[in-house]
C-alpha cells in the first residue's frame, strides 16, 4: 500500500499536508489485511437492465418482420400496421445496446475499496525524506512542483544513477 500524502498538526495548530513517497504494511509483509468491497454493484445491476431492454426491442424488431425467403436470398419485411412496433423496437435496441456499453465501461473503471478493521498496528517506511518545518516545505513542494513541469527523461535518470558523484573527487587525489 503506497502513502502519497502524509498531514501532521503541530503544536501551534499548524496543519500540513505534504507529498510522500511511502509503504505502509503491517506483520511485516507489504500492504495491510482488510476486506475489498466493490462499490460498482448499481453499474452491473443497470449494465444487466439495458442488456434485458436490448433483447426486448429486438423481439420487437423481428415480431414485427416478415422473412421471405426464395433462391436469391431471403428479404425482410415490415407490415405497415408493424411499422411502430418495428421503430419502438429498432429504437430500444440500439440505446440498450449503448446504454450497456456505457455501464459495463463505467463498471470496469471501479477498482475496489479496502476495508481496514479499527485500530490495526502499521509501519509505515518513508522512502524519501521530506522536511518539517514550513521553510523546508515550501522550498520542498516548489521543488516537486519545477519536477513535474519538466519531467527528467528516463536516459538521465539512468545516468544519474551510474555515474557516482564521488568519482569526480577520487580521480583528484
Amino acid at each position: 500500500m503506497c502513502a502519497p500524502l502524509a498531514s501532521a498538526v503541530f503544536f501551534e495548530d499548524e496543519i500540513i499536508d505534504i507529498p510522500v513517497e511511502a509503504t505502509v504494511f503491517n506483520y511485516g509483509r507489504n500492504g495491510i489485511r482488510g476486506t475489498a468491497i466493490m462499490k460498482n454493484g448499481k453499474i452491473v445491476q443497470m449494465a444487466g437492465i439495458s442488456g434485458i431492454l436490448t433483447g426486448i426491442g429486438e423481439t420487437g424488431k423481428a415480431l414485427s418482420q416478415t422473412t421471405s425467403n426464395s433462391a436469391l436470398g431471403s428479404t425482410s419485411s415490415v407490415n405497415g400496421s408493424d411499422a411502430l412496433l418495428n421503430l419502438a423496437g429498432s429504437a430500444s435496441s440500439s440505446v440498450g445496446s449503448k446504454l450497456a456499453d456505457y455501464y459495463i465501461k463505467l463498471a470496469e473503471q471501479y477498482h475496489p475499496i479496502i476495508e481496514l478493521n479499527p485500530g490495526n498496528t502499521v509501519n509505515i517506511v518513508f522512502l524519501k525524506g521530506f522536511p518539517l518545518d514550513p521553510v523546508g516545505i515550501q522550498e520542498y513542494e516548489e521543488a516537486l512542483a519545477q519536477q513535474a513541469e519538466n519531467p527528467v527523461s528516463a536516459t538521465a535518470q539512468i545516468l544519474n544513477t551510474i555515474s557516482n558523484p564521488l568519482l569526480d573527487r577520487c580521480r583528484e587525489y
